[in-house]
């Protein structure tokens, strides 16, 4: 300061720095350096607001005096900076300055309006309305504020729209960092929720739900504020008749009627069925969607419809196409009879390909007994158009209408064909041969256009070796149909006889695999008992994965070759499909199989759960009431696979989490939580209640993937009822991750109305730990206690997650105290430290780095290293440390080749001495002479970056006396060097030695005589000496 040096100024660090140091910088006379010493003081201010009452205190005069030298001489970034100080020092300010006088840029009248509001709340009153004002309390946090609720009374006392939403948001802010208790704040956001959208969204949230609000006030809300947050917020409160008659009102907006009848799902039950459908009925296209979405909703929470609801559900479903089919089926599988009466009823004809969609949708929910291909067959023989009844025959693989399928081949030839290549057998061969004449005979009329696709078809059905040599001699080799083709060239059937017949039964594994391998669809039948000898194997519950691999494949080749049988290969896209198809058809014919004993088919489960197929579902449904626990849950693992099945399903899981058997509530809890059901979480909340803790855990658990607010009440609960530290570890995780940001509100309210005050105790005990001290003296003050128990920076990041603040204070200290050893188990946050590094200055971070991750290295911390190497260059420059640059010389060989040529132009141009030589070798450069030249300037051992460059080892010559006086003259230097005295690497090894005590004007002949010796960048230069030796 005496020789006023900014630069030295400049580079001060405002977290290291002593308050009296910044004081008095903030203090000089001197404008240039004020201004460097006021920015800094404000740096450090804004850093560690807590600080306020020291710097104050070390401030040479007072703020009003430093104020009128500030606004006198200038500049507008000393006046800002002011500003910043005067915002965190406000306590300390007895008048505020005249600072709108002083005809200051507007950027620094807003930072001197923030500070002046923040310190003085009252004074929002008198500003005038503008940007002036509505920047400033924009730019204000709840960290700048002494008394958020005050400040907020004083924005929203003011009847603007813009100071009313900013009070909104100093509110959340405020509730969400723990300065506010939830009961102030619901009575604030709700003053504003006549006009504030925002506001009136939050009271939808956990923690302003907690106590409904009356229906009467919602229907205010409803009148005076946005529509769309207000039934939100109703639903979230329970209102369902507000709902109910929104949803009905037709002079209602159509969004907000489809959205109301919607959330109706989550409060209704079954005798409001008929209401609510009566409500969609009226508007069909309008309201046809969100009525089986709110159906949906009631079905999986277990309310159901009955019988009499069928003919409105279907007439919605047939309104609108739109409505998914599957979901309208998964609705009406209660009363599955009834819907079936329903769609099979005479229509228009325009109708039956949306009641046919329907039908496959049914049929696909796995209903036995209900014969939905029957009943199909006989519409398809009476109706005028065939055409959308056979594509409904091949979805549904009805076999017995085979028949009905040929009948009306006639008619629609090209579905026909289609269709046949589903339910297909030997009457179809039959009667295609004679179709297209290869008996005598010519082709038939409605076959010629297809007769490609129906000459691909008899082939594929023609098993018998005979009639397919037969078809083969009449086949044109120049107009093969391609899926005839393809097939060319199948194994032949009496080698697969001999392979099958020499099958070790006792090796099932190796005998499946090499059928497999060698097999065609012949063989699936064999296949299917080797595999069921091989689930019966094993103690495990498992099939190898080398006998699913090798059904898998051949699967694929099938699917190549064209074939259509098995069936299954019909549903693949692609050769994978068939593959996964294949296998999983396998399992599920095996599970149909009488006498299984429950550990066969707990094997074959697991099968099914390893392997994707659609229609797998349907057919696992049954085993979900078997009477092996086991058994049911992998029948709940199948299921759960797929987060659409398992929605769809959710109406069979739910119930199971209320059987008596624990293993069996747990399954399904955990395949809810797979799934990430949320709109099953009320269903899981209700198994907190459970009488046994692994189920209470498990729920709880499973809340952390299928939670939703819905669940909120019930956790909390729990909270405040319950002291297992495993249990309330889990609930305190589902809450959360439920709740975000808003934990500690939602748990604070819930403490608020505890009934008694173990619950409370319970429930704030949650909090220990979490809270700020600033946290914990607000709450105080609204005589809530929370117990604050210190945790350490170190242990914050473990706990809590990464925080950018909390690591810097981490390396703050480690500075402070290096020799203090850090928390090892903040290694694995390496790759965070190093992006920390590369935000600001990499010095102190990469010293606290490397003492917290010392050597040896793994491959995985050398990778992340690389992809920080520009960091650690630049913090090599900053602090030399040995540690680092063998952290960098193994990171280097990470990096790609284009990334190792970037970083030599980095390191290139730092000042890095001998280091700087040792990566550009690292990254593959070639050495120049610039690069030793640039090396020996910013270098403090000359003779270290020499050693490095020439590869030469220090030794203890004879020559480094002569060769040290000889340097000390031009001329004396000539002359040893045409002596040739001893050996090359002697003489540059005394060279070396020589260089750093020589003078200026002898070093560039030192220099050229070692290049001369030893070119940069090559082999040891002495092949031709070692030759000359004797």
């Amino acid at each position: 300061m005496t020789s006023a040096d900014e630069s030295v100024i400049a580079g001060l660090d405002p977290r290291t720095c002593a308050p009296d140091v910044l004081a008095a910088l903030a203090g000089q006379g001197d404008a240039r350096l004020r201004t460097l010493g006021l920015a800094r003081l404000a740096d450090r201010l804004d850093e560690r607001p807590e600080d306020g009452d020291r710097y104050a205190a070390s401030l040479p005069a007072s703020l009003e005096d430093l104020v009128g030298a500030v606004l006198a001489d200038g500049p507008p970034e000393a006046a800002l900076a002011l500003a910043r100080v005067h915002l965190r020092l406000r306590a300390h300010v007895r008048a505020w300055p005249g600072w709108r006088e002083a005809g200051l840029p507007v950027r620094v009248q807003i930072a001197w309006l923030c500070a002046e509001i923040a310190g003085r709340p009252a004074a929002v009153r008198d500003e005038p309305a503008g940007d002036l004002l509505y920047r400033a309390v924009r730019g204000l946090a709840v960290v700048d504020l002494d008394d958020p609720e005050a400040f907020a009374w004083e924005l929203m006392e003011r009847p603007d729209p813009v100071l009313r939403a900013e009070a909104f948001r100093i509110v959340r802010d405020a509730l969400l960092a723990a300065v506010l208790v939830p009961r102030r704040a619901r009575a604030l956001v709700e003053s504003l929720a006549a006009d504030v959208p925002a506001a009136l969204a939050e009271l939808a949230e956990p923690w302003a739900a907690l106590d409904p609000l009356p229906e009467e006030r919602m229907r205010r809300f409803l009148a005076a504020g946005p529509a769309g947050p207000a039934i939100e917020a109703a639903a979230r409160h329970g209102h369902r008749r507000l709902l109910r008659d929104v949803a009905a009102d037709p002079g209602r907006p159509p969004r907000l009627r489809r959205r109301s009848l919607e959330l109706l799902g989550g409060m209704a039950t079954r005798e409001d069925v008929g209401d609510l459908t009566g409500i969609a009925v009226q508007d069909p296209l309008l309201l046809a969607g969100p009525a089986v979405a709110c159906l949906s909703g009631m079905h999986r929470r277990g309310h159901f419809p009955s019988g009499r609801d069928v003919p409105a559900i279907v007439g919605l479903a047939l309104a609108d196409h739109c409505v998914p089919a599957g979901e309208v089926a998964a609705l009406l599988f209660s009363c599955r009879h009834e819907t079936l009466r329903e769609l099979t009823t005479a229509a228009e004809p325009t109708c039956w390909p949306r009641r046919l969609e329907l039908l496959v949708a049914l049929d696909a929910q796995g209903v036995p007994g209900l014969d939905v291909g029957g009943a199909v067959t006989a519409l398809a023989r009476r109706a005028d158009d065939p055409a959308p009844f056979l594509r409904a025959i091949r979805e549904l693989r009805h076999l017995p209408a085979e028949d009905t399928v040929l009948d009306l081949l006639p008619r629609a030839p090209r579905e026909a064909l289609a269709a046949l290549e589903a339910v297909g057998g030997e009457r179809t061969a039959g009667v295609l041969r004679d179709g297209l004449g290869l008996d005598g005979g010519g082709i038939v009329r409605h076959l010629r256009p297809f007769r490609h696709r129906a000459l691909e078809l008899l082939w594929h059905l023609t098993g018998d070796t005979a009639r397919r040599r037969s078809l083969l001699e009449r086949l044109n080799p120049r107009d093969l149909p391609r899926r005839i083709a393809d097939d060319l060239g199948a194994p032949d059937p009496r080698e697969l006889a001999l392979l099958r017949a020499g099958l070790d039964p006792q090796e099932p594994v190796e005998a499946l695999a090499r059928l497999a391998r060698n097999g065609d669809a012949s063989t699936v039948p064999a296949l299917a008992d080797l595999l069921l000898r091989v689930a019966s194997a094993g103690d495990e519950a498992s099939v190898p994965d080398e006998a699913v691999a090798a059904v898998r494949d051949l699967g694929a080749r099938l699917f190549r070759r064209g074939a259509i049988r098995p069936r299954c290969l019909l549903d693949a896209a692609d050769a994978a499909g068939a593959g996964h198809a294949l296998v999983a058809s396998l399992a599920l014919d095996l599970l149909d199989r009488p006498g299984l004993v429950p550990s066969e088919r707990t094997a074959l489960l697991d099968l099914l759960r390893r392997t994707p197929y659609r229609r797998a579902k349907a057919r696992v449904h049954p085993l979900l009431r078997h009477r092996d626990r086991h058994v049911r849950g992998h029948a709940i693992a199948v299921i759960a696979r797929d987060a659409g099945d398992a929605r769809a399903m959710s109406a069979s899981l739910i119930p199971l989490t209320r059987a008596d058997d624990e293993q069996t509530v747990r399954q399904a809890l955990l395949a809810l939580g797979e799934a990430r059901a949320t709109w099953a979480a009320p269903a899981v909340a209700a198994c907190l209640d459970h009488r046994n803790m692994n189920v209470k855990k498990t729920a709880a658990t499973a809340l952390t993937r299928a939670g939703a607010p819905s669940a909120v009440p019930k956790l909390l609960y729990w909270l405040g009822h319950h002291d297992n530290p495993g249990f309330r570890d889990a609930l305190t995780d589902a809450l959360r991750t439920i709740l975000a940001g808003a934990f500690a509100a939602t748990v604070l309210a819930a403490a608020d109305r505890a009934e008694d005050d173990r619950a409370r105790a319970l429930l704030l005990s949650a909090l220990d730990g979490l809270l700020s001290p600033r946290s914990a003296a607000a709450l105080a003050r609204y005589g809530v206690t929370v117990p604050v128990t210190t945790v350490s920076d170190a242990r914050s990041l473990l706990e809590h997650g990464w925080n950018t603040e909390i690591a810097r204070r981490v390396v703050d200290e480690h500075e402070r105290d290096p020799a203090r050893p850090p928390d090892r188990r903040l290694r694995p946050q390496l790759p965070r430290w190093l992006d920390l590094a590369a935000s600001g200055d990499p010095g102190p971070v990469l010293r606290f780095t490397l003492r917290l991750c010392p050597p040896p290295w793994a491959d995985a911390e050398l990778e992340t290293a690389a992809r920080s190497s520009r960091t650690l260059v630049d913090g090599l420059a900053a602090i030399g440390d040995a540690r680092l640059l063998d952290l960098l010389d193994k990171a280097i060989p990470k990096l790609r080749p284009l990334e190792r040529l970037d970083l030599t132009g980095q390191v290139r141009g730092l000042a890095l001495g001998r280091a700087g030589l040792v990566l550009l070798r690292r990254c593959g450069a070639v050495l120049t002479r610039d690069d030793l030249h640039h090396a020996l300037a910013t270098a403090e051992n000359q003779e270290a970056v020499l050693r490095e460059a020439f590869a030469q080892a220090e030794t203890d010559g004879a020559l480094h006396e002569s060769f040290h006086k000889a340097a000390q003259d031009p001329d004396s230097l000539a002359r040893l060097r045409a002596q040739q005295a001893g050996t090359s690497r002697d003489r540059l090894d005394a060279l070396i030695a020589a260089y750093p005590m020589a003078p200026a004007s002898a070093r560039a002949a030192l220099l050229d005589w070692m290049l001369d010796l030893q070119p940069l960048d090559a082999p040891p230069w002495t092949l031709a000496e070692e030759a000359r030796t004797p």
